[in-house]
């Protein structure tokens, strides 16, 4: 019976550096969570919208026929934002570039669209 061919030296050292990469590289996917839709939410508008629209919870639209983000419960209250803002980005205005968003994504955006909108009567 043959006996197993062992590593050597240079073998062993790069098995040993490539368990030890996979470990920490585990551990940080661990400690690291996924976003939550929110920041998911943010992070799309800032890619895509930010643009024209003011996206966070202040400041002014670069674009001044852009409504902020934060005030477009002042023209789509409740629920009706939701499916305002889906229509929107379905039947686009002048100027606006096509945007497809998966259901993931849609949530998403809903979810941080929800979290900076401003409180009426304040």
């Amino acid at each position: 019976m043959k006996r197993p061919a062992s590593l050597g030296m240079p073998e062993a050292t790069v098995l040993a550096a490539t368990l030890v990469l996979t470990l920490v590289s585990a551990r940080a996917l661990a400690a690291d969570p996924a976003p939550s839709p929110v920041e998911r939410g943010r992070t799309i508008v800032n890619e895509r919208c930010s643009i024209c629209h003011a996206t966070g919870p202040q400041g002014n639209s670069a674009n001044p026929a852009a409504p902020p983000f934060r005030k477009l419960g002042d023209r789509y209250p409740g629920a009706s934002l939701d499916e305002a803002f889906a229509k929107g980005l379905m039947e686009r205005h002048p100027g606006m570039p096509a945007f497809r968003f998966n259901a993931e994504e849609m949530a998403a955006i809903l979810a941080y669209l929800h979290s900076v909108e401003e409180v009426r009567g304040v």
